[in-house]
């Protein structure tokens, strides 16, 4: 039995200042992709066709290529652990990406987009096959367990921006059927719409920083007084976008965890919250781990970009602005006939 199935994810910002781990945001910038399975017995295989990856210009595209070994794909990890644990057997997938505007190691969600699309892809097949099935707060809980923290899942799953949190709690077997005595970790989360007028500007650069480069960077250990200042200004962050008050946004996103360690592996980010401060942005952040800069722009940030373009030219670092606006709708997979 042969099953087409494409999946659509946006991209997300994540951190946003304080939020650390915790604080995320969908944005209108996607990866599509499609996968074709063989559903029945025999081994697992993987087929890889030529990609036709348009992109827009953003980067070098998807995080998860043709030629990249099954074993180190995300896309095929998340794909094939997801049938693993609805009881799905497959003896080939063919996948094909079909748009790549998320760029990679660019702090904009990369990986997480790879891993919610290879979930809500099986997800989906195993619907069709008639194999068990996974609600999406259990398909959340699966890619934060291959992704490892919340803050860019769950909003590219949901959309909107999210506040999202680890608990251990009892759990309950995959489908039907009782709750069992295992305790796993699970994600808690909150949704809710951005302010209508809010625009992103995204500064990326023409480098990289992986994620574990910026972990590395971070301290082990953090004073009660840095704690204090970051929950603060975490909910001052929340409730400002929440009820649409962007007065306050400049003392909302100011956090000692995370950034202070991080800015000075980005070259010349320094200059670039600068110039957007400069050209009227309400606050600045590393977006995820890095290194695109984010700026919180009112209106249409048109305005903005026309008054930030003549300073960027002047940084080193290939920088290049993209105005974003916040995606409401998450990722979603369906079957192609």
């Amino acid at each position: 039995m042969s099953i087409r199935v494409k999946a659509r994810v946006p991209a997300t910002t994540a951190n946003m200042g304080p939020g650390f781990d915790c604080l995320g945001m969908a944005l209108d910038l996607y990866n599509e992709m499609e996968f074709e399975v063989e559903v029945g017995g025999g081994s697992p295989d993987i087929k890889w066709p030529p990609v036709d990856s348009p992109g827009t210009g953003l980067g070098p595209g998807l995080e998860c290529q043709a030629g990249t070994p099954p074993g180190k794909n995300l896309i095929y990890r998340s794909f094939a652990l997801t049938l693993d644990r609805l009881g799905v057997a497959c003896h080939s997938t063919r996948l094909r990406t079909l748009r790549t505007d998320i760029p990679i190691a660019r702090g904009l969600g990369s990986s997480a987009a790879c891993i919610v699309a290879g979930v809500l892809a099986a997800r989906e097949v195993a619907v069709q096959v008639g194999a068990g099935t996974m609600s999406l707060a259990q398909a959340i809980d699966l890619a934060v367990e291959v992704e490892g923290h919340p803050d860019n899942v769950v909003p590219a799953t949901l959309g909107g921006m999210t506040v999202a949190v680890w608990t251990e709690e009892s759990s309950t077997a995959l489908g039907e059927g009782p709750p069992t005595d295992e305790h796993r970790r699970r994600v808690v989360h909150c949704r809710m719409d951005p302010p209508k007028d809010l625009t992103l500007a995204a500064f990326v650069p023409d480098f990289r920083l992986t994620t574990e480069q910026a972990r590395g960077a971070l301290p082990a250990t953090y004073s009660r007084e840095d704690a204090v200042f970051n929950i603060g200004r975490a909910a001052l962050l929340t409730a400002c976008l929440a009820s649409g008050d962007l007065s306050r946004l400049r003392t909302a996103a100011d956090d000692r965890i995370h950034q202070p360690y991080r800015l000075p592996l980005i070259a010349h980010s320094r200059d670039v919250i600068a110039a957007a401060r400069a050209a009227g942005s309400e606050a600045e952040f590393v977006s995820g781990s890095g290194p695109t800069i984010m700026a919180l722009v009112r209106g249409d940030g048109n305005a903005f970009a026309a008054e930030v373009a003549g300073k960027l030219a002047g940084i080193p670092g290939g920088w290049v602005l993209h105005l974003l606006k916040p995606a409401l709708s998450g990722a979603v997979a369906w079957v192609v006939e």
